[in-house]
């Protein structure tokens, strides 16, 4: 692949399933702090397109270009790019070679798994921590042991986050999750992750799963990377009243959609006992995903408050079972996952006022 190809289909699959002009494209190529010549990337492009890898849709005097998912080479070619950036990258920091064959050794011993990528490692590798998607392969075959992988997964990236003594951040998704967050109408942090990755594990696979997200449609328009801990309280209030919960004397205006997960991470950092009890209610009224949870809790270092508020509610729906014989155990089972999860990480609990939290659950009829 030669270095025009290679700032073409790196800058593309940065921003996939969005048409961009020849002209933001050589933008966004700048943008990435490399040269980029309009006439150069022209020619590139129309050579890239006659091989297939690229489609061209005329709008008006321009041409609107994306990346050919329908191609088999693409998928290929993005993998041979991903080989290249990773080696860049291992040449930019030299601890990331040791760390990434840890990783994968680790890896290999997971029948389930069906791709993984580093975010970003230039930026976290000098705050000493790591972010690492992994993407397990659900099939009816394999829907049982799912679950007693990514479990089994939190454990051994404990290990060897004590080993490199280095944190690592883990974002653990089925297939179906990864690609409905692509598609979704709100915002969440994978669409900014997977513009930032690296996949070394499987890439071919990375990018088939994307690829099938881009034909049925990626979600709404990207916003740029949100701090959840500093998420306006505008977007705050409305997204909390969005997922059950709407606060005394309060009168929400409309704001940007937030994942339900953004959200509650954003409240367990907000510092406000009060605004905090409103989690086990949300959690009541909606489904989370709590490997995306636990994800954005210990990146924003809230883990132990999310442990603690969780083995409150469990506890709650396990006793109130209890009183009326309850045996279905319908969404219980998913919070002790995430209570699994978290202590296979080690997480140091922060305890929760479980009277406080009861009054507010029967206060909003969440319990």
């Amino acid at each position: 692949m030669d270095e025009t190809t290679f700032r073409i289909i790196d800058a593309l699959s940065r921003d996939f399933g969005r048409p961009t002009s020849i002209n933001g494209l050589v933008g966004r190529i700048r943008e990435m702090r490399r040269g980029a010549y309009y006439k150069n990337i022209y020619d590139k492009i129309q050579k890239l397109q006659k091989e297939g890898l690229i489609r061209a849709a005329r709008i008006g005097r321009n041409s609107e270009i994306t990346l050919n998912f329908g191609s088999y080479v693409t998928k290929d070619m993005l993998a041979e790019m991903e080989l290249r950036k990773k080696h860049q990258a291992m040449k930019e920091n030299k601890s990331l070679q040791n760390i990434l064959s840890d990783i994968e050794e680790q890896l290999r011993q997971f029948g389930t798994i069906s791709c993984a990528c580093i975010i970003s490692p230039g930026k976290t590798l000098p705050l000493n921590r790591l972010e690492l998607l992994v993407i397990f392969r659900e099939t009816p075959r394999t829907e049982g042991m799912v679950q007693k992988e990514m479990l089994h997964i939190y454990g051994e990236i404990r290990k060897l986050q004590d080993k490199r003594n280095a944190k690592i951040d883990i974002l653990a998704l089925r297939e179906s999750e990864f690609s409905s967050l692509l598609k979704a109408d709100e915002y969440n942090p994978l669409r900014e992750m997977v513009s930032g990755e690296i996949a070394f594990f499987y890439p071919q696979n990375f990018w088939f799963l994307v690829g099938q997200s881009a034909k049925t449609g990626i979600g709404a328009e990207r916003l740029k990377e949100v701090n959840v801990a500093k998420i306006p309280e505008k977007d705050l209030v409305y997204n909390m009243e969005r997922f059950g919960y709407k606060e005394i004397g309060t009168i929400p205006e409309e704001g940007n959609k937030m994942c339900l997960e953004c959200t509650m991470t954003s409240i367990l950092l907000s510092g406000n006992a009060r605004r905090i009890e409103a989690i086990p209610v949300i959690l009541a009224k909606n489904t989370p995903n709590y490997n995306l949870l636990i994800f954005l809790s210990r990146k924003y270092n809230a883990e132990g408050k999310l442990l603690g508020m969780i083995r409150v509610m469990n506890g709650i729906k396990r006793s109130k079972e209890s009183e009326i014989g309850d045996r279905r155990r319908q969404e219980t089972p998913s919070i002790e996952y995430a209570i699994k999860a978290l202590e296979a990480l080690k997480t140091k609990e922060e305890k929760a006022n479980e009277m406080s939290i009861k009054k507010k659950m029967r206060l909003y009829h969440a319990d």
